[in-house]
């Protein structure tokens, strides 16, 4: 049997190789020699040392026909997706493959379906499988980190699969976040940063990729912000400027006198005003409506005197019969929980620089 079949082209001899086991020939290779008796001797070398590589190094002509036979095979045989996978895993434990997309296959859907799902508080399995185990996961939390994934995520990595995502990727939008014209505190970034690694990394853990991505994956380190405190006086001096409503005025020093949060503050309802304690096991989201605080911290705290008649007073002049201390314009809901800051904010500047 012939080993190899020799032919020019455009000046150029060209051999193609024949498998001894199948007598198929292999794809015609450049012999770089324009006569047939220099083309030979190239070949001659092949047959003996093995063909050349793009790296450089030579291949034995026994392996080359054996890939053949093996691409062939893949060509020619109907693969399942099971059998897709199983190749993948194969080149990827050999080094030779980072990743890939399978079709029909939980890491097909692209990423940004996949992420927008899993922050979906009604539709994902993620926060199903906290509230299972008795663990806090609220619908503002899911509502903040889908929309950071919108800013954030999805454009960086727009018509990405789930598969395709890998740990240069996360890092390159680490470096896109830091970046000046953004200018995004380190607390910031890592928050923004968590919304994909939690989606990931529980994708790794449930079986829909096959690598963490996340795995060493740097948060952010820097300097928070600092807040400022009111001195004693400058207290003192706030709360006894007139404001605009008295429940914006009750509402914050409630909250400076107790450590309340702005939610707990609008939720309170009358019979949780003690004396001298305050009953403090619900909070407000706009959302949600009622709700357990934050940690399902109950607890009770000290209430000054005054604060507390001041408190039943303006319970005794709801308009609407709500049944909250802090009543709003409806019958179901408080005041508006972002009001309190509002407020706060301009009678903070009234106090400094006057109205």
């Amino acid at each position: 049997m012939r080993r190899f079949h020799l032919h020019p082209r455009n000046g150029i001899f060209y051999v193609q190789l024949i498998d001894p086991a199948t007598g198929k020939r292999l794809s015609a290779k450049s012999t770089g020699k324009d006569t047939r008796d220099e083309a030979l001797l190239v070949v001659a070398d092949w047959l003996k040392d093995g063909v050349p590589t793009k790296t450089s190094s030579r291949r034995p002509l026994g392996e080359v026909f054996t890939m053949q036979r093996v691409l062939e095979t893949l060509q020619r045989e109907n693969l399942t997706s099971q059998d897709a996978e199983g190749i993948v895993s194969i080149l990827k434990r050999r080094g030779l493959l980072l990743s890939a997309t399978i079709t029909d296959t939980p890491g097909s859907v692209l990423f940004e379906d996949f992420l927008l799902k899993f922050w979906n508080f009604e539709k994902s399995r993620y926060v199903q499988e906290k509230l299972a185990h008795g663990l806090q996961i609220r619908s503002k939390h899911c509502k903040t980190s889908t929309l950071r994934a919108k800013k954030y995520w999805i454009p960086f990595l727009k018509g990405k699969h789930l598969a395709e995502v890998t740990r240069d990727d996360i890092k390159s939008l680490c470096i896109h976040i830091s970046s000046p014209e953004l200018d995004l505190a380190a607390a910031t970034k890592n928050r923004v940063l968590v919304v994909g690694t939690t989606a990931l990394k529980w994708a790794f853990s449930n079986g829909l990729i096959s690598t963490d991505v996340t795995d060493g994956v740097m948060t952010f380190r820097g300097e928070s912000e600092k807040r400022g405190v009111l001195t004693p006086e400058e207290a003192r001096k706030l709360f006894s400027l007139p404001w605009r409503d008295e429940r914006q005025l009750l509402g914050n020093l409630l909250s400076a006198s107790t450590g309340l949060r702005a939610g707990e503050v609008v939720a309170l309802q009358p019979d949780a005003v003690g004396d001298p304690l305050l009953s403090v096991h619900q909070s407000w989201e706009e959302d949600e409506g009622l709700k357990p605080t934050k940690n399902t911290d109950n607890r009770r705290v000290p209430l000054i005197p005054i604060v507390r008649e001041r408190l039943l007073s303006l319970a005794a002049k709801n308009p609407t019969n709500s049944g909250f201390v802090f009543w709003g314009l409806s019958k179901k809901a408080p005041m508006d929980i972002r009001s309190l800051n509002d407020e706060l904010q301009k009678m903070l500047v009234t106090m400094r620089v006057g109205p």
